[in-house]
């Protein structure tokens, strides 16, 4: 199609072909099914139903997230969405290319950009073309917030911007295809090691999942306090509990669980722990529960910061944060189900994200769905209310363009669900495609996300006033001081010359009385 850019004709061509029709015939269903799909960008629009049909129709498995066509695709997805219209595209790169020019000849010596202004000078020549390269090859926030909940492996809705966000803090917030195929591959992975993880000495329930085990011999140590005795011992996290088994001579003593799923009151926060009752290091978990008679105290020791604790803190809120939401809108059966494993798969995305970096997140909350709508964003309870309402609604596959989270689960053998089983043959429905429009979830959150930027954007604006005030008192505090230091050094150095015998005996005897009296 000549009104679509390059990108956005490979990307269509490929949806086509995958679904088994033609580029026309997929432009005159989009025109059948979307009526006003003349309004606004017709692109951009034509692009978001060619990719979300492809979404819908994709049966998900875990050797898709190996497959390297398909990373490609889904990135090409984004690249499109964000350049759709030929037009645009060119644009766009004239643009692009204006400003890195310009940005590099500010920092260049000046003969080197006298030269570049040279009409016989080649642009692909010359040092701008890798940067112009993959400035024009990255994915901007807007695009990956849009597509990439549909794969719900890859992002959720809720946490997209927060995401990519994370991903992006060493890019410049643009995110190049390396990066992104390697936070996919490390998906891949976390998967896999979720299938692996086993935990006979535990007994676990069906359906019950271990997210995270810390503290046995391959890992750092994790010790609990009980009164002023403490106990090293491996730490299990599962989504409905959390297991702490001591260290014993041999092997593990039994295993003690702590229900993270019941109705009590109950309340995660950091704390501190020292010997003899000090609260010296900051590196401690407390969880309270109304039904626990004295709280649990986990210490995860470490040289540095206390980053393992922050990382541990967010997994255990968020699953105590889905049971209470599971609770507050009374969601039960395949409902229920669905809000939990939302929240698994934000953890394998947690894990994906810190082995991408090799670091732990800064804020790990940001990228767990019910922790971030329940403590960090503004209006977040609205979030929670329409992600209830859309999971209620998803049943009947009437909601946006997201996949099952149980469904997707089951699908890569994490889980084994009889009710979320699909043929082979059986598309897996995202629910109806709203092309142009956001549904109520996505409205709502970009509402959240805004006022949080707001929010963000004037703490930082406090921050820089409150350092220059405290620069500017610090000036007035010198000029006030300043002038008597100034005339008591001298007075001090007479002093110890003994230039006034009678003064200098004065202070001496002076100091000897305030000393020993």
């Amino acid at each position: 199609m000549k009104d679509l850019s390059a990108k956005a004709n490979s990307v269509v061509t490929r949806c086509a072909e995958a679904l088994c029709t033609t580029v026309e015939e997929l432009r005159q269903q989009f025109e059948v099914e979307t009526p006003d799909s003349s309004m606004g960008d017709y692109a951009r629009n034509f692009v978001e139903f060619c990719c979300f049909q492809i979404l819908s129709f994709s049966n998900l498995n875990i050797d898709q997230f190996s497959d390297r066509s398909f990373t490609c695709l889904t990135f090409d997805m984004m690249l499109a969405w964000q350049s759709p219209s030929a037009k645009k595209e060119e644009e766009e790169e004239k643009n692009e290319r204006s400003e890195c020019l310009a940005k590099d000849k500010r920092e260049m010596p000046s003969e080197i950009a006298s030269k570049l202004d040279d009409e016989e000078s080649s642009l692909f020549y010359s040092d701008l073309m890798p940067m112009l390269v993959d400035v024009e090859s990255s994915v901007g926030v807007d695009a990956f917030a849009r597509l990439a909940p549909a794969v719900p492996l890859v992002a959720d809705v809720v946490t997209a911007n927060f995401q990519f966000e994370t991903l992006t803090t060493s890019t410049g917030g643009r995110l190049p295809f390396p990066l992104y195929d390697k936070f996919v591959k490390e998906l891949e992975k976390s998967v896999n090691d979720l299938k692996k993880q086993k935990m006979p000495s535990l007994n676990l329930a069906k359906g019950e999942i271990v997210l995270h085990v810390d503290g046995s011999g391959a890992t750092q140590r994790v010790v609990r306090h009980i009164g002023s005795t403490s106990w090293p011992g491996r730490l299990t996290l599962t989504n409905y509990a959390l297991y702490f088994e001591t260290s014993g001579a041999i092997k593990y003593d039994k295993p003690i669980k702590f229900d993270l799923s019941t109705n009590a009151k109950q309340q995660v926060k950091a704390g501190s722990t020292g010997p003899w009752g000090a609260l010296l290091f900051d590196k401690a978990i407390i969880f309270e529960s109304s039904d626990m008679g004295e709280p649990l105290i986990l210490e995860f020791p470490e040289l540095t910061a206390s980053a393992r604790r922050d990382y541990w803190l967010a997994l255990i809120k968020e699953v105590v944060t889905v049971h209470k939401f599971i609770s507050r809108f009374g969601l039960k059966g395949r409902e229920e189900k669905e809000a939990i494993a939302r929240s698994v798969v934000g953890v394998v995305r947690l894990h994906a994200t810190r082995e991408s970096f090799q670091i732990f997140p800064p804020c790990p909350q940001t990228l767990l769905t019910f922790s971030l709508s329940e403590d960090l964003l503004p209006g977040g309870d609205y979030v929670l209310e329409e992600l209830a309402n859309s999971i209620r609604r998803g049943r009947n596959h009437n909601d946006a363009h997201l996949c099952s989270s149980a469904r997707l689960l089951h699908i890569l053998g994490v889980t084994d669900c009889q009710e979320f089983t699909v043929n082979e043959k059986e598309a897996i429905c995202v629910g109806k495609s709203q092309v142009r429009e956001l549904t109520p979830l996505e409205t709502t959150v970009q509402q959240s996300t805004q006022e949080a930027k707001k929010t963000k954007n004037a703490r930082a604006s406090v921050e820089v006033l409150r350092a220059e005030g405290i620069t500017e008192n610090g000036k007035i505090l010198k000029e006030i001081v300043s002038p008597p230091i100034m005339n008591i050094v001298p007075w001090f150095q007479e002093l110890l010359a003994w230039k006034n015998p009678l003064t200098t005996s004065t202070v001496f005897i002076i100091s000897l009385l305030v000393t020993y009296m």
